[in-house]
């Protein structure tokens, strides 16, 4: 499991995609653009691909991850673990590389709620507590993240 970036090229680069929808690549800092075409071509930092459609999870196969988009109003997540679980197998039919691959979902859970464990046994690997103003005030919000990840 990776720890996404909060680097503004890279979720500017994950939003706006390059040709045939890619994130644009950059070298590496510090490497010269005659470091060869591995360092020219290898992406800085993990990158997730956002999006449901056939072409954003196939996207989201040759790169770090792919963040579920699928929320309400409120934060709640609007899909069902069995849907996950089928996108996670499309995009891991589409996988060509080895290795950790990050699925990310934003929810709202409160203290003690085993929601959250249906979608990781669906391939959830990240769960992006959803914390917002509407969600309520910022004391009710500061302990709902001191009592920690649900089922706890």
């Amino acid at each position: 499991m990776g720890v996404p970036s909060a680097d503004p090229w890279v979720l500017l680069a994950a939003a706006v995609g390059g040709p045939a929808g890619d994130p644009p690549r950059r070298p590496r800092p510090g490497r010269g653009r005659d470091a060869g075409a591995a360092a020219r071509t290898a992406p800085p930092h993990l990158v997730w691909i956002g999006g449901d459609s056939p072409p954003a999870l196939r996207r989201a196969a040759r790169w770090d991850g792919w963040a579920a988009t699928d929320v309400d109003q409120d934060g709640r997540p609007t899909t069902t673990p069995e849907r996950v679980a089928a996108q996670v197998a499309e995009i891991r039919r589409h996988r060509t590389a080895a290795g950790a691959f990050d699925v990310a979902l934003t929810g709202r859970s409160e203290a003690g709620d085993t929601a959250r464990t249906a979608f990781g046994e669906a391939g959830v690997t990240w769960w992006l507590e959803s914390l917002h103003g509407f969600r309520g005030p910022f004391r009710q919000l500061r302990a709902r993240v001191a009592a920690g990840p649900p089922g706890r």
